[in-house]
């Protein structure tokens, strides 16, 4: 057989040959015995050999996948072929995950992770120095987990990094202490559970990046893994969140086969996750990005970090706020609000004889530290108890109240005042005027209504209230967008009025920029359209000539007459003869 047989996936598969066997379906009595012949191909396979259709043609057979059997007819009665769903599930596992792959990565886990547990630095470092030549350097590597090694060596990378001037300094010295004292004493490693997830906490300094990632059991985290690396000379010049996203880059690479069989939580109190899908970002964040996307990785604000190593460990690598870097001058308070907290404080400061000011360190400052991360955590994650003062209202008042006015002049004054007491002005005029305007209005309660031949009472507006009432009816929660006519209709259809209402609302839907934008263009003509019957109607005219008439003054008895058949124009001349020369005359 040459030609090669297509799978599910739609890919060639070469045929190695063709093998006839005898194949027994059933049990006995309902039994089928028979030759078939197996076309045998090189391909990973969960099942030994498959039958086709051919076979089940030549059974007779009916297959019902759902109840796994398959019945066919034999000489004694109906045979039957059931399967069990313990050895489908077994195929179906081993035709979809890899084992190699997955044996692979669990043993060295379990390798490195039994090693590191529960031993000392003295057990595993073994001094087995052969005898050789007395001139011989012996040279013993340590490989194991070291949390911050990279930034613990720093001072020894700066002492050999240039062997003409090497001397070995205090911090070398200490440094040299600090290793020793850490490798007394090392950390328990923990295994994680197969599809667990894994929380990784990244820290930064100037001139390195830590990276530890954790598990959580029964609410305590225990530490996995440990990464460290010295930054080069460029990456020394990244900005701070360009130093997270490289670190998690790098325990990415380091720690890849964590990456691949657990989801792996990222809390960090930097927006990570935005900057990496950013696409306005430079072009090393971009590759960044498209490495990590193979993961899952999701990303969680940092809030409060339970295990106590833990905090040792993003403690140790934060910056510390030495007192050289804290500004002491005089500065001036220029917000408003600053200045008057600022006038409150001196108001205070004046009760005491003497007083100091200083600032309280963010590690003792454990109050302010608390309520902070209390407004991002979740309330199971604050084990601490946090007392709470809820002020109802604030320390220094918004504005310094002078005096409060209780309504703007408007147009109704007038109106009121005479109403309600009577006054008129002193010119006559006016007054006459002020009386037939007051006879269509009507004050209830001290409010001025104009009354209105088709509607309720209409209640008046001043200025300001006018304002807010065109706003809310052209752009509110019901708003429409409407033109000027309409809007001021509307407004009177809800109860409101004032002089001005028609030319406010016109005003005001003309200065609104996207109703001027997305208003509907009006396009039908004013007036019926007169079909045209020629392209060029100017030229179509009709001439005719009349007479005899009785004798006119020039003995005229003739008319010429000449109409335009589009606009319908009518021209005539009185002629004493018809002649060539007097009808182009008359042209």
């Amino acid at each position: 057989m040459d030609t090669p047989l297509y799978g599910f996936s739609n890919q060639p598969v070469i045929v190695e040959g063709i093998i006839p066997l005898p194949v027994a379906i059933g049990t006995p009595p309902m039994q089928a015995n028979f030759m078939l012949d197996f076309v045998v191909v090189k391909v990973p396979s969960a099942y030994n050999d498959i039958l086709g259709r051919t076979a089940l043609n030549r059974l007779q057979a009916v297959v019902s996948t759902y109840h796994l059997k398959m019945k066919f007819p034999t000489k004694h009665g109906v045979g039957e072929v059931k399967g069990y769903h313990t050895t489908t599930r077994k195929c179906y596992m081993a035709s979809c995950r890899s084992k190699n792959k997955e044996a692979l990565i669990i043993e060295d886990l379990q390798e490195d992770t039994k090693m590191q547990r529960g031993k000392l630095v003295e057990e595993l470092v073994s001094n087995e120095v052969y005898p050789g030549k007395e001139n011989k350097t012996v040279r013993i590597a340590l490989g194991r987990f070291m949390a911050r090694s990279a930034e613990r060596c720093l001072p020894f990378f700066k002492a050999i990094k240039k062997a003409k001037n090497f001397a070995w300094t205090d911090d070398c010295q200490k440094s040299f202490e600090e290793l020793k004292t850490y490798l007394s004493s090392p950390p328990l490693f923990s295994k994680p559970l197969p599809g667990e997830d894994l929380f990784m906490y990244l820290s930064v300094t100037k001139v390195a990046v830590s990276i530890i990632l954790v598990r959580e059991e029964d609410g305590v985290q225990k530490p996995i893994y440990y990464v460290s690396k010295v930054l080069q000379d460029v990456e020394t010049r990244y900005p701070k969140i360009d130093k997270i996203a490289l670190a998690l880059f790098i325990s990415a690479r380091r720690l890849r086969s964590y990456f691949q069989s657990h989801t792996i939580v990222v809390l960090t109190d930097q927006p990570l996750r935005k900057v990496l899908l950013s696409l306005e970002t430079s072009k090393r964040l971009v590759n960044w990005s498209v490495e990590l996307g193979e993961f899952d990785i999701q990303y969680k604000s940092l809030t409060a970090i339970k295990a106590q190593a833990l905090a040792d460990f993003i403690v140790e690598c934060t910056s510390p706020e030495d007192p050289p870097q804290l500004l002491s001058r005089d500065y001036e308070a220029r917000d408003e609000r600053m200045a008057q907290y600022l006038e409150l404080v001196k108001t205070s400061a004046s009760n005491f004889k003497n007083f100091t000011i200083h600032q309280i360190p963010r590690d003792q400052n454990t109050q302010a530290d608390t309520l902070s991360r209390l407004a991002s955590a979740e309330v199971t994650d604050v084990r601490r108890s946090v007392y709470l003062e809820f002020l109802k209202k604030r320390s220094i008042s918004s504005q310094n109240e002078i005096g409060i006015i209780d309504k703007e002049p408007c147009w109704m004054d007038m109106i009121i005042k005479y109403m309600s007491t009577g006054e008129l002005p002193s010119e006559r005029q006016k007054a006459k005027n002020l009386r037939v305007k007051a006879a269509r209005y009507a004050l209830v309660d001290g409010i001025l209504y104009k009354k209105s031949f088709s509607l309720p009472y209409l209640k008046c507006l001043c200025p300001s209230e006018s304002l807010y009432a065109l706003q809310e009816v052209h752009e509110g929660i019901c708003g429409q967008h409407l033109g000027g006519r309409t809007l001021a209709h509307k407004i009177l259809w809800q109860g409101y009025y004032w002089p001005m209402i028609q030319k406010d609302a016109i005003e005001f839907t003309r200065r609104w920029d996207k109703c001027q934008k997305f208003s509907p263009v009006t396009h039908t003509p004013i007036a019926p359209l007169t079909p045209v019957v020629s392209p060029i109607p100017f030229p179509i005219w009709g001439m005719d000539l009349l007479g005899f008439f009785p004798m006119a003054s020039g003995q005229r008895k003739f008319v010429i007459v000449a109409i335009d058949y589009f606009t319908k124009w009518t021209e005539a001349e009185s002629l004493a003869t018809i002649t060539s020369a007097k009808c182009e005359d008359f042209f």
